[in-house]
């Protein structure tokens, strides 16, 4: 299922990038989605990181067709509580993509009202938006409750992870292939990106920087 569910989170990247930056730049990060070894590695891992990674994919990909794009069917609301919602019962994780969805939402409302005057539209587009958290919270409350009764949570687990620099330097490792100039490239490839972006909207670089 893993296997399936990161496969799935390639087109849905190709989508997502279309919508911000045009077909170009989206062809282009879908391709480097596809060969990153540490894309590959967790698709095929037996844990639910490649399942998480999809919904968490789809999740912004309705987030944002929600802010940029009109109309807004319910479809693309019911889409996006959904796909959030299984986002936030495959990993705790989720919580973070909210909150970035959060600042990202804030910022674009107020954007919408102080620059653009639409006042009224920014005022329904987050009430609905808070209707749609509301879903959420009473589709992962089973969830919440059982993370309440858990009496030690994961600090208390020895055999947990922590950030450390070696462990950021191993990541950045498998996203090169364990070889330092498939990683250059990957860096240039950043670079680019980050420059290309400044130069077309730097709206839009926010919007990726937060996300």
């Amino acid at each position: 299922p893993t296997v399936v569910f990161s496969t799935g989170a390639v087109p849905l990247q190709y989508l997502i990038a279309r919508m911000l930056l045009g077909r170009r730049v989206a062809w282009i990060s879908t391709l480097v989605l596809t060969v990153s070894l540490y894309h590959v590695y967790y698709s095929r891992d037996i844990h639910s990181y490649g399942i998480y990674g999809f919904f968490a994919t789809a999740s912004f990909y309705f987030f944002l067709r929600l802010i940029f794009r009109e109309p807004r069917p319910w479809s693309i609301w019911v889409g996006y509580v959904l796909s959030t919602t299984a986002m936030m019962l495959t990993h705790y994780f989720g919580g973070v993509v909210c909150i970035m969805q959060a600042l990202i939402g804030g910022f674009y409302l107020l954007r919408m009202g102080t620059q653009e005057g639409r006042w009224g539209e920014a005022g329904r587009l987050f009430l609905g938006l808070g209707l749609a958290v509301l879903a959420m919270v009473i589709g992962i409350s089973p969830y919440i409750r059982h993370l309440l009764k858990v009496s030690e949570g994961v600090s208390g687990n020895p055999d947990t992870i922590h950030f450390t620099t070696k462990f950021f330097n191993d990541t950045l490792g498998w996203q090169g292939f364990g070889n330092g100039w498939w990683m250059l490239l990957y860096v240039l490839i950043l670079l680019f990106g980050v420059i290309y972006i400044l130069q077309r909207n730097r709206a839009t670089a926010l919007l990726v920087l937060f996300w």
